[in-house]
């Protein structure tokens, strides 16, 4: 109660403290607002005790301070940030040393290998234990409006641990990338392996939406940039945002990044902090959702450091190098802040211990570095100054005895889905606690019995996987049928923009599209849409540049030999577009099924890199044939493969 009615009047003092006057002349400042303030803040610790219900109803304010477990004597621990000390502390021995423990308004909960443990957060008595949603896996732990969550990457389960709590399959079959928060709670998650989904969870929703997807093959990240989902597109070197429907616009990130970056969760004073290769990359996002690249910074990181992924604190990137057990914290310019370095004691663990220390960022924005035994935290604070805590330091928590069950709850469970990998599961069965005292972690409830299956609102597709291939002057436009979320795929509208726009509506059957007279050397954007009978599904879109041009035709018909004779016998006609203007080519006609050899011929294109000829005589009725272009021995176009036809 002290802590919290500090940070109402810390609050409060500054909405009600009189401005300074500047002619120096005006009253000093007025002690009324102070004594106000702490009459309500005595009020509210009253009502609260006699109702026992959070004081100042409605005022959300965020969790102050990181809880971390200590192995040692079997303890968790609150670590107040903002003053650098311990002040609270529960006996749960017989956790692993990998247990972290995150946090929501009114309670704790202790994620261990296989149990996770609910705490209360004003009497600190243990409530109930929940049995993990995935066994054996360490998850990423998040403190958040709408959470706390625990994601299990591997899995690709959340458990959501709010009030009722719930657990989400959200993987699709494939494992998740580490996820992100957006400002309005929503969780963001990217499904690794061929469908590269990028999926959101609101706040309050029993099932994830998957409004977009990474092109096939690409690589990367998601971060947060202001209130928006980025994807850092390791293959593309690009900051794409994730759109209501589709990836928007890729903006340059100014620099190569491999596929191994490590990305921060969310953006510095809109710059994107990416460690790779040794070094700390600052990327600009304020041409987010452009073709312009922003300015990028390129700090180097200590040769000998190896280093954990980036994190932020306020408007500071910190990063912890797990070699030397080093904290460091950068400016947004990518210069190292004053005070913002701090080396762990010695036997805090490296690289080689499974549990090396890790960034935690808690909901009062601040970065915690825990060690693996839980005995020193350090503190980043958001302008970047690191402190360092000694777990539990002068802190002796008072051993209490054993209490009686609290009074009887239901969890409700949230409609499973077991068919369906996107629907939420039954939460996890809990189980009651007879108090804060337990030697070793209870034992496993029976799994709950089958729910009975409910029906869910079907939703609109989600996008399509497109690919492309060019052959000659025509684009072919190939996609796999998408995910219909409820309701069966009823057909495909398929756009393109450039020079030349169109819309083709199509049926539930077509997997492609030919796209014929597209303008040599343009870009054009191709999208593709499923629709069932809930609307019209996310956009699935690509980017296409046709290149130079070679189109294949049948030309006048004639007699060449003996053997080449009307009405089979007839000239290849070429025409070329979109090639270097005034510049010399070699041209050669290929038939893979035929007994057919030419060496080609050398033509120069005109001044807008055109030229149409019609050259070497051919029979061959029903077989395929095409023609290959090329520059310096090297190929640069080849037509589409026709079938030569009879004259």
């Amino acid at each position: 109660m002290l802590v919290y009615c500090q940070r109402v009047i810390a609050l409060l003092r500054r909405v009600l403290s009189p401005r300074t006057r500047r002619d120096g002349d005006g009253p000093g400042p007025r002690r009324l607002p102070l004594v106000l303030v702490a009459c309500l803040c005595a009020v509210a610790v009253a009502a609260a005790v006699v109702a026992g219900v959070r004081p100042v109803s409605g005022l959300e304010l965020l969790q102050g301070g990181h809880w971390v477990y200590n192995g040692s004597d079997g303890s968790i621990y609150h670590v107040n940030g903002a003053a650098k000390t311990v002040d609270a502390g529960l006996k749960l021995p017989g956790l692993g040393a990998d247990t972290q423990v995150v946090q929501s308004p009114s309670s704790g909960f202790v994620l261990g290998r296989n149990r996770v443990t609910e705490f209360g957060k004003s009497d600190l008595r243990v409530l109930r234990t929940y049995q993990a949603p995935a066994a054996d896996e360490r998850p990423v732990a998040l403190e958040v409006p709408g959470g706390p969550y625990a994601v299990y990457r591997k899995s690709g389960v959340i458990f959501r641990m709010s009030d009722p709590p719930a657990v989400i399959r959200a993987g699709g079959g494939y494992q998740l990338g580490d996820p992100v928060v957006t400002p309005d709670g929503s969780l963001w998650l990217h499904r690794l392996g061929s469908t590269g989904h990028f999926c959101k969870l609101s706040p309050k929703a029993t099932k994830v939406t998957c409004p977009a997807y990474a092109p096939a093959g690409h690589k990367g990240a998601l971060t947060v940039v202001g209130d928006r989902p980025v994807f850092v597109d390791t293959t593309s070197d690009e900051l794409v945002p994730v759109e209501a429907g589709e990836l928007g616009e890729g903006t340059p990130v100014g620099t190569d990044l491999s596929d191994s970056a490590l990305v921060a969760p969310v953006g510095a004073a809109g710059k994107v902090a990416v460690v790779d290769r040794g070094q700390l990359h600052m990327a600009d996002a304020s041409t987010l959702g452009t073709d312009r690249a922003g300015r990028v910074k390129s700090v180097r990181l200590p040769s000998s450091g190896t280093f954990s992924p980036p994190s932020v604190s306020g408007t500071s990137v910190v990063l912890f190098d797990q070699t030397n057990n080093t904290v460091h914290a950068y400016r947004p310019d990518g210069e190292p802040i004053p005070g913002g370095r701090m080396t762990m004691p010695p036997g805090s663990g490296g690289p080689a211990d499974p549990a090396a220390p890790r960034l935690h960022r808690g909901e009062d924005q601040r970065v915690y570095v825990d060690d693996p035994k839980g005995q020193h935290v350090m503190v980043v604070d958001p302008n970047g100054r690191v402190g360092q805590v000694d777990v539990p330091g002068k802190f002796k928590p008072k051993r209490k005895p054993p209490q009686p069950p609290p009074p009887e709850e239901t969890v409700t469970p949230s409609p499973p889905e077991p068919e369906r990998p996107s629907q939420p599961e039954s939460p996890p069965r809990p189980e009651r606690s007879s108090g804060p005292e337990r030697s070793s972690e209870p034992s496993r409830p029976p799994a709950p019995p089958p729910a009975r299956r409910d029906s869910v609102p079907a939703g609109p597709p989600g996008a399509p996987s497109v690919k492309y291939d060019r052959q000659g002057g025509t684009v072919v436009v190939n996609w796999t049928a998408p995910e219909d979320n409820g309701a069966p795929v009823t057909g495909y509208i398929l756009t393109w923009r450039g020079d030349k726009s169109g819309e083709a509506k199509l049926g539930k059957g077509r997997r492609s599209y030919d796209l014929a007279r597209l303008t040599p050397g343009e870009t054009y954007t191709i999208t593709v849409r499923a629709r069932n009978r809930a609307g019209l599904g996310t956009a699935a879109r690509v980017k296409v540049d046709t290149g130079p041009v070679v189109v294949l035709t049948r030309g006048r018909t004639g007699d060449y030999n003996e053997n080449c004779q009307a009405p089979e016998c007839a000239k290849m006609h070429i025409e070329m577009s979109g090639f270097e203007p005034n510049t010399e080519y070699h041209i050669k006609p290929v038939a893979p099924n035929d007994d057919y050899s030419n060496p080609g011929a050398t033509v120069t294109t005109n001044g807008s890199g055109r030229n149409e000829t019609d050259r070497f005589d051919y029979n061959g009725v029903g077989e395929q044939v095409y023609i290959v272009v090329e520059k310096g021995g090297t190929e640069v176009a080849r037509s589409r493969t026709i079938v030569w036809p009879n004259g």
